[in-house]
């Protein structure tokens, strides 16, 4: 899944330890008033990263799902 996350620049360092955690890849980051970043995390660990960031920020993270990655499997 492709998200995109709006945290403040004191939950920064815990949501990048979650990112790192769960192998979320980074693909862009913008520095302004808040960190936003974009990136995947794969599909099957997407709700719980979602559950463990809005904890960890106590719901102050803004996350939004830009893109639902499908995986075909024969």
């Amino acid at each position: 899944a492709t998200l995109k996350l709006s945290v403040s620049y004191s939950d920064y360092q815990r949501v990048f330890t979650i990112m790192s955690n769960n192998d979320f890849s980074v693909t862009d980051t913008e520095y302004s008033d808040s960190v936003v970043i974009i990136g995947t995390v794969s599909e099957d660990k997407t709700e719980a990263f979602l559950k463990e960031i809005s904890e960890a920020t106590s719901g102050r993270c803004q996350c939004d799902l830009i893109e639902k990655q499908f995986g075909f499997r024969e």
